[in-house]
């Protein structure tokens, strides 16, 4: 996207503290840190949310998640800790969001205000949510304005985009 798009800004967030050095030197390589940071914490919303979460790294890293599952000898627990949607919104001002927290987003999306966001590109795991967990995961994106891009929609990554807009095209 740096690449592609004038003058625009990416900010991501990394739980996984092992890819931040693979991370930063893509970025390098690409000629792109100057528009692209990478942090290592993980995003958090509502008043309840902890300052730092417990992080699983596996030896393979896409199998890192925020929840451990039994008989895992290769997993290393790591302290991640945790930057507040609300303080992000008022540092960072966006109006896209890309989502993939290893199982987290249902409770990221319970608490956000996605009032500032026009887009949104999220992983969604449907083993860790089964139906009832992706149900509201459409209804709290239903219920701050979204539909859901089913041209753009791809198994298990999903796009949505606010009513307006969509209405607009």
């Amino acid at each position: 996207m740096t690449r592609n798009i004038p003058d625009v800004q990416i900010l991501s967030f990394e739980a996984n503290p092992n890819l931040l050095p693979a991370i930063n030197a893509l970025y390098a390589h690409n000629g792109l840190s100057d528009r692209n940071t990478v942090r290592n914490n993980a995003v958090v919303a509502g008043k309840d949310a902890p300052e730092a979460i417990d992080f699983y790294v596996r030896s393979n890293f896409l199998g890192s998640r925020i929840f451990a599952e039994n008989n895992e000898p290769e997993t290393q627990m790591v302290q991640v800790g945790t930057v507040q949607y609300e303080t992000l919104r008022k540092d960072f001002p966006h109006n896209v969001l890309m989502m993939d927290i290893e199982g987290a987003e249902l409770d990221f999306l319970r608490a956000a205000d996605l009032s500032d966001v026009d887009l949104v590109i999220i992983e969604l795991h449907r083993k860790v949510y089964h139906r009832p967990g992706m149900q509201e995961c459409k209804r709290a994106f239903a219920d701050q304005g979204f539909i859901l891009d089913e041209v753009h929609s791809k198994r298990s990554v999903f796009t949505y985009k606010k009513q307006n807009r969509i209405d607009a095209e």
